[in-house]
């Protein structure tokens, strides 16, 4: 009875890890990256909007103003990817309460405290992108999105190298 009990058991904790490697390898859901993707991008344009008249460091003002065009153009490639894809997601209009939180913190900053945490900020956002962007590019369903997604990482990435040399500098 011992023995069966074990082998029961065995399968069992199998059964689990098989589960949670299937649940890993399918990665992002297109609903998931719509909608993180959309607020991640929205989120980089309005807190760098704010730190174009925030920013005290000129290089800080410079990395804003380049987000704001990026992530501006980005929106629009987005915008008609999806357009093209079979993803039937609605995009979300708002931020969520995460990014209006670290707005709402942001706008209550200034001088050095604002540009240190608006670089610190930037530094982790470009951070779960990146992850983002990569997860989804290498497991996402929608061809025309996966696509979409690994043509943007390399631009990602650069923004986390620059963001992470500015924190750097700092």
């Amino acid at each position: 009875m011992m023995k069966r009990d074990y082998w029961v058991g065995f399968v069992a904790v199998g059964m689990l890890a098989v589960a949670a490697f299937v649940a890993h390898a399918r990665g992002v859901s297109d609903t998931d990256f719509i909608r993180k993707a959309t607020v991640a991008n929205r989120f980089e344009i309005e807190s760098s909007q704010l730190a174009l008249d925030k920013a005290k460091d000129g290089k800080v003002k410079d990395f804003a103003r380049q987000m704001i065009d990026d992530h501006t153009e980005t929106g629009q490639k987005f915008r008609k990817a999806l357009a093209a894809s079979k993803a039937d997601v609605e995009q979300p209009k708002e931020l969520d309460a995460k990014h209006r939180q670290l707005l709402d913190e942001l706008a209550a900053l200034s001088g050095d405290a604002f540009d240190r945490r608006y670089v610190a900020i930037q530094a982790d956002a470009h951070k779960e992108a990146v992850k983002l962007f990569r997860d989804y590019s290498n497991t996402g369903e929608d061809e025309t999105l996966k696509r979409f997604a690994g043509e943007t990482l390399p631009a990602l990435s650069e923004h986390l190298e620059h963001v992470q040399e500015i924190k750097a500098s700092r």
